[in-house]
């Protein structure tokens, strides 16, 4: 065989393996991991800030899962915020995911709304005006929240803030917006890390919500002390508060998980209120309509139980649950 005629079989094949690649990688994209749906696509945009990832998009609206979505001027899922602060406003401030901001469910039914009109509506002997700002974005992880929190949060002068955590929340690859605005150049480098990933919760044999608690153990460490310092810094209390994942029968299965965190919140002189006190009171199907997101029900239970605590906390108590 010439020289000639080997070169020109190694370029044919070298050609032939680019172009399966390159078909493989458009599968991918179609098959693996297409483009965000357009529903979600018109409320979510890439953010500026790397560490964010995402956010929503200001002044968008949709309808998603059957449900009206409206972003206010200020890129959440809220009323307008007030453009200046009265003198008797007591303004709680919520971080948090899906469940905070409401997966499919309409927004007046969503536990910071139902929240601020219960504070609003307590009676005589307080005459405070309450502003709940609903600062809670699909998909996000604490350390999206503490970020926004630390660049947007406390520019709106809270006097409490509330970090709603929930269990999948150490995780950036649950299946929310950020592999959709962070993903690698090619889909199959995703493919990679994706099957890796799922090699090593396999051979972990642990539960998914104690494997990523192990496997990011440090981060979530790490993002309670920094909750501390940022109480420390500005005054300001921080309330975490723990919202169980809605599958239960005679035992909670992560009663381990939630006294972990109790004791992070506790060793950082953060306050702690476990829901699943409120919650477990009741079948997860009456409350969740999935493993991580409360239905109706479950947001007015939620809303019930923040506003004790609130009380208390006004009154110069708070719970230890």
């Amino acid at each position: 065989m010439s020289r000639s005629s080997g070169r020109a079989r190694l370029l044919l094949l070298l050609s032939g393996l680019i172009v399966a690649f390159v078909i493989g990688e458009v599968i991918l994209r179609i098959v693996y991991l297409p483009d965000v749906d357009p529903a979600t696509a018109v409320i979510h945009r890439r953010a500026s800030d790397d560490d964010l990832i995402y956010e929503l998009v200001p002044g968008a609206e949709t309808t998603r899962h059957g449900v009206h979505i409206r972003i206010n001027a200020d890129g959440f899922r809220d009323d307008p915020f007030p453009p200046t602060r009265s003198p008797d406003e007591y303004r709680l401030l919520i971080l948090g995911d899906s469940v905070t901001s409401g997966f499919r469910v309409a927004m007046n039914d969503v536990f910071p709304q139902l929240l601020e009109r219960d504070l609003n509506a307590q009676g005589e002997g307080d005459d405070r005006s309450y502003v709940v700002f609903n600062l809670g974005v699909y998909g996000y992880a604490t350390a999206q929240e503490l970020r926004l929190l630390e660049t947007r949060g406390l520019d709106l002068d809270p006097d409490l803030i509330v970090l709603a955590y929930v269990l999948n929340d150490p995780d950036l690859a649950d299946g929310g917006q950020a592999r959709y605005f962070a993903r690698p150049p090619l889909v199959m480098v995703q493919l990679v890390r994706d099957v890796a990933r799922l090699i090593a919760a396999k051979r972990s044999g642990a539960e998914y919500h104690h494997w990523i608690h192990e496997r990011h153990a440090k981060e979530v460490e790490d993002q309670f002390r920094r909750m501390g310092a940022i109480q420390r810094r500005t005054g300001v209390p921080i309330l975490v508060v723990l919202i169980p994942a809605f599958s239960w029968g005679e035992t909670y299965p992560w009663v381990d998980l939630n006294l972990r965190l109790k004791r992070l919140a506790t060793e950082h002189g953060l306050r702690f209120l476990d829901l699943w006190t409120s919650l477990g009171r009741h079948s997860p199907q009456d409350v969740g309509m999935d493993i991580w997101h409360p239905n109706e029900r479950g947001h007015r239970i939620i809303a019930d139980a923040l506003a004790d605590e609130v009380r208390a906390f006004m009154g110069g108590t708070m719970s230890e649950d």
